[in-house]
């Protein structure tokens, strides 16, 4: 069988034509996605945070999918639904924010308390943990946009997100031999991990 060059090539650096393929994908997603930021930050308070919350949202549910709980119809509204609570609390009345984070923790379990057979504590607690946190995360963002060079300032969040991405899925093509959560991502790896955390470090520290 006659193996061409480029196919010789990439097997050296342990890139098989699929691979090169995803990464190809990777790139032109990227950089449409890029495209779509520059849009979006450089548009008022109003288009961003709307793009916030829907972000927020569409993470959340992508979490819950993941973690295979979309099931849980009614504790799934409550999530899909958090973002946009407090994104109008932070308009409005942000000292707020944690009685909002008490009424959201109530909800869940009296969800739980009404239908216990279907609704373990269990998986009150994931719900909590899982909107909790990607909320947060995405509120931050936002409310970095109002500070002063708030910008610039979330173009650093996301550039930084992108470049311990990158760090983390070159390092683990080149070196990479330790599954990290096999059962949860088979191809990401210890090291690959490790470089993007360092990567980014390093990257964000000269900047």
């Amino acid at each position: 069988m006659t193996i061409s060059k480029e196919t010789e090539d990439l097997a050296e650096y342990n890139i098989s034509p699929k691979g090169r393929n995803l990464m190809k994908q990777r790139l032109i997603s990227s950089f449409f996605a890029i495209i779509l930021l520059v849009l979006v930050v450089f548009s008022n308070q109003y288009v961003f945070d709307v793009a916030v919350v829907l972000i927020s949202a569409m993470g959340i549910f992508e979490v819950i999918t993941a973690l295979e709980l979309s099931q849980y119809k009614i504790m799934t509204s409550i999530s899909v639904l958090m973002p946009l609570v407090f994104m109008l609390i932070s308009y409005f009345a942000w000292e707020y924010a944690f009685a909002a984070v008490f009424l959201f923790v109530a909800a869940y379990l009296l969800v739980m308390l009404f239908d216990h057979k279907r609704y373990s504590f269990t998986t009150a607690a994931m719900f909590m943990m899982i909107s909790l946190m990607v909320t947060f995360a995405f509120i931050h963002v936002s409310l970095t946009r109002h500070l002063s060079n708030g910008i610039l300032n979330v173009f650093v969040i996301f550039i930084g997100s992108w470049i311990t991405d990158t760090c983390a899925y070159f390092t683990g093509l080149a070196i990479g031999k330790h599954k990290l959560a096999p059962s949860v991502s088979p191809k990401k790896t210890i090291e690959g991990s490790i470089g993007g955390v360092v990567g980014v470090t390093v990257i964000l520290a000269a900047y």
